[in-house]
């Protein structure tokens, strides 16, 4: 674990996860985005040892929006997380259905979430689900043309290469 510290895994434990780093993430910096989801873990996830396990759906259902506010996340952020969080376990909402369909209609199942659009969705689509076909860099960021001929030479690494163009 010590040779490991530090590492950020590519791809989160379960989708619900992934929905809320992705929903922290935008439009801030990683190091706020990180800040912010460390409290929420701190403040709803569950210790083991020295390391934290991610709040269940439940977990942050049962928070209030208020709550939620307190580590860091805007009202509209909390809000989009809470309501992710009940549509799940009201059974509105299964994000791992999200694993049988295409890209296409995976997506537009994303961007029908409350607080989920375009980049959340190829965001959710590559790191969630490890679907390098998603093409993050179409969301709407420029490119410098090194990073742009990066992605035309790196098709084989596009998973990796979503991830780091994404943050």
């Amino acid at each position: 674990m010590r040779k490991l510290y530090g590492l950020k895994p590519t791809r989160p434990v379960s989708l619900f996860e992934m929905a809320v780093v992705a929903i922290t993430e935008q439009q801030i910096s990683l190091a706020a985005a990180y800040r912010i989801r460390s409290r929420i873990i701190q403040r709803f996830g569950e210790p083991v040892g020295d390391r934290w396990i991610f709040p269940v759906p439940r977990t942050l259902a049962e928070a209030s929006v208020e709550d939620l506010r307190s580590c860091g996340l805007s009202r509209q952020k909390a809000g989009y997380i809470h309501d992710l969080a009940i549509s799940i376990i009201d059974g509105s909402v299964d994000l791992n259905s999200l694993k049988s369909i295409n890209d296409e209609k995976a997506r537009e199942a994303i961007m029908n979430l409350h607080g989920l659009g375009r980049w959340s969705a190829d965001y959710i689509l590559v790191r969630g689900l490890a679907r390098p076909s998603a093409r993050a860099w179409r969301c709407g960021r420029s490119m410098n043309p090194l990073l742009s001929r990066l992605v035309v030479l790196s098709l084989t690494w596009l998973t990796i290469l979503s991830i780091c163009i994404m943050n």
